[in-house]
């Protein structure tokens, strides 16, 4: 199983980068065949991304990274 860890250091920009209800993270999930988690961690979170498929997983988190980017952008 492939696996990729997308490190955040605000929760707020987690909660945005999942969106509403989770839509955003549950359509990354959908469209790549992936699981999406959020782990709380010390310092900030960590969204987890898995699946069966290396490619789909990395894919998937450069969809959570550049959405990790604008939620960032957004703050600023």
């Amino acid at each position: 199983m492939a696996r990729e860890v997308i490190k955040i250091d605000q929760s707020e920009i987690t909660a945005r980068i999942f969106g509403v209800g989770d839509a955003h993270a549950r359509a990354v999930e959908t469209a790549f065949s992936v699981d999406v988690r959020n782990r709380s961690q010390e310092h900030g979170d960590a969204i987890v991304i898995t699946g069966a498929d290396a490619a789909a997983v990395r894919l998937a988190a450069t969809v959570m990274e550049r959405l990790r980017d604008e939620a960032a952008n957004r703050e600023e």
